[in-house]
């Protein structure tokens, strides 16, 4: 009999191992209907993405989209990052520089006015809690705090050649980490190299100051000492190869990957497939409990958070429902919204909605 009671125990404190509570995304839909999604920001009711038809702009206090792109003012259509930050917006060109615009004018940076290369494509751009601009891309990173353009590694990047950077991000300290084929750092006006081992594609960080790196070979978590390496072979990640990385205010990771949305608590990994299953995920952001998903030919998807929790099985089969399963985390189906609507941007005459 006690054998039975310590096999019934042994059992339940596996189960409980087995399945935890995690957050909960729902009711997703796809808010605007738009080329690859490129990046993705936030500005309390506005949304922008960057395209390589412009930069679009949703409102969601008006359910409504317009495009901002060079018969607004901008030197060339093709975005490929978008940052903003109290009212003003910043957007990384392909091959014309970096635009400011405040709503009303727009101000071109490039090789005639700053330390830009113009052929040079901005691929990430971050705005710290200084309101100093970053923006990195092949071979570079610069900081721009209103008045002086400060270039970080040009020469110091001279050695590596493919030295592609697309991903920032800025902690508490003001600390800028960059990520792409090298995975650095800029403190205190120095610039350190921390780990060319993995092919990055986007860098997070969580509450604990930890980063999490979504790389070709995995999902890396950096704490200031040593690189973790999740990969297919030593954990439930169900893809190595990864396109994006975010962290949300409970601190789950979500992870784009070219097969839909991975969502890791801590303990399990949980994949989610979206409108149907097989979307390349490029962006992902949070807004309180709202996730914004960018994706390579189905638009900007949002999704909502809830926090009351299921629990959750590390069954495969359930793994890869996808989101047309009502019965799965509680989904509701995909409603269909507005896309690009241009009358709604002329009648906006050019002005960035929510300012």
């Amino acid at each position: 009999m006690k054998t039975m009671k310590r096999i019934f125990l042994l059992a339940a404190v596996i189960f409980a191992c087995a399945t935890h509570l995690m957050a909960q995304y729902k009711d997703f839909e796809c808010v605007v209907s738009c080329e690859s999604v490129k990046s993705i920001a936030i500005d309390d009711e506005s949304v922008l993405i960057a395209t390589s038809k412009g930069v679009v702009c949703y409102d969601q206090r008006e359910n409504i989209s317009f495009v901002i792109n060079g018969e607004s003012g901008l030197p060339e259509d093709s975005v490929e990052s978008v940052a903003c930050k109290n009212g003003i917006m910043w957007i990384g060109t392909q091959s014309q520089g970096i635009v400011r615009y405040d709503g009303e004018n727009f101000e071109v940076f490039n090789e005639d006015n700053s330390g830009l290369q113009s052929y040079k494509s901005t691929d990430c751009l971050a705005v710290d809690e200084n309101g100093h601009l970053w923006c990195a891309g092949l071979c570079f990173i610069h900081e721009f705090d209103g008045e002086t353009w400060n270039e970080y590694a040009y020469s110091s990047f001279a050695k590596w050649s493919m030295a592609y950077l697309n991903s920032i991000a800025i902690d508490e300290e003001g600390v800028a980490w960059v990520a792409g084929f090298r995975f650095c750092c800029v403190r205190n006006g120095v610039l350190g190299e921390l780990s060319s081992d993995y092919k990055f594609t986007c860098v997070a960080i969580d509450g604990d100051g930890n980063k999490w790196l979504s790389s070709s070979m995995g999902l890396v978590k950096y704490d200031g000492q040593d690189f973790t390496l999740y990969s297919t072979s030593n954990s439930e990640l169900p893809t190595d190869s990864l396109t994006c990385v975010a962290v949300d205010d409970e601190g789950n990771i979500l992870i784009g990957s070219g097969s839909g949305l991975i969502v890791y608590d801590g303990t399990t990994f949980l994949r989610i497939n979206l409108i149907g299953g097989g979307e390349r995920i490029t962006s992902i952001a949070v807004d309180g409990e709202q996730v914004w998903i960018g994706t390579s030919s189905d638009g900007l998807i949002r999704g909502r958070r809830i926090t009351d929790g299921i629990s959750e099985t590390r069954d495969s089969e359930n793994r890869d429902k996808s989101l047309d399963d009502e019965s799965f985390y509680g989904l509701s189906g995909i409603k269909s919204m507005p896309g690009i609507n241009r009358e709604i941007y002329i009648k906006a005459g050019k002005k960035y909605i929510g300012r």
